[in-house]
């Protein structure tokens, strides 16, 4: 957060409001964000949702392993790498591949994965939304 507002994509999203919209609407097939940060650096990833354990609260990506319904990863709870509620803004993120650095928006993004790639060809045929997405 800078001067009370939010700059960085997704970082207003609260763990509540993560876990809550996983537990509703996540499944097998939904496409999430998963947003890695390293030191000042912060990019985005688009990923799917492999399964969901409701018993242990526990979303599992194809590409990132396993996270809290809450977005912390699994085995690394105080990692920075978190799964993200798909809205608008960190889809964009994402689908151009943004790298954030310092709180600023970089003029380069970075290639993405084949798998990235199918992901945002069925994004780009549902239209980018905040509703689940598969």
């Amino acid at each position: 957060m800078m001067n009370g507002q939010y700059v960085v994509p997704g970082d207003a999203q609260t763990e509540p409001a993560i876990e809550s919209w996983m537990i509703e609407h996540a499944h097998g097939g939904t496409i999430i964000v998963v947003r890695t940060v390293e030191g000042d650096t912060c990019e985005y990833y688009l990923s799917m949702v492999e399964r969901v354990s409701l018993a242990d609260r526990r979303v599992v990506t194809r590409e990132f392993g396993a996270f809290h319904c809450n977005g912390r990863k699994f085995d690394h709870p105080n990692s920075d790498t978190r799964m993200l509620i798909p809205t608008d803004d960190v889809l964009k993120a994402a689908i151009l591949g943004e790298v954030w650095f310092a709180l600023e928006k970089l003029d380069f993004n970075r290639k993405l994965s084949e798998d990235e790639k199918e992901l945002a060809a069925k994004l780009s045929t549902s239209g980018l939304t905040t509703s689940p997405l598969e």
